[in-house]
């Protein structure tokens, strides 16, 4: 049987989304056993690469299962914070973006909304 291919490097870090509940990070990292993962998750203000606050969850999982969680951590809206990008965005940033953006959307949506009441209300 063959073994699964190791995840790139690149992937392996904090990944971090903000939404208007607040800033959720999850961390993959090498574990200290071989093809093996720790993943670690949390909430802003805990221990998300500092002292402070404890991990919500804590886990290892091998090179495929590490796979899966990066998947779904994408599709959640989760990115990887990485001082390497060429932008020199961070995900903080990114994932902020992403909430102005929403608020946004619902702003000029309830906007539209109170004009087409308000054409109804005068027609």
């Amino acid at each position: 049987m063959n073994a699964p291919d190791l995840p790139e490097d690149d992937n392996l870090g904090l990944h971090q989304r903000t939404t208007e509940r607040g800033t959720e990070w999850r961390r993959a990292s090498l574990d200290g056993r071989p093809e093996t993962y720790r993943l670690e998750h949390g909430k802003a203000g805990t221990a998300a690469g500092t002292s402070a606050g404890t991990v919500n969850i804590d886990l290892v999982v091998d090179a495929e299962n590490l796979r899966a969680k990066l998947k779904k951590w994408h599709r959640e809206g989760f990115a990887i914070d990485s001082n390497t990008s060429g932008s020199g965005d961070s995900a903080a940033g990114r994932a902020a973006f992403m909430v102005e953006l929403q608020r946004a959307s619902a702003q000029v949506s309830a906007d539209k909304h109170r004009e087409a009441e308000a054409r109804q209300a005068t027609g």
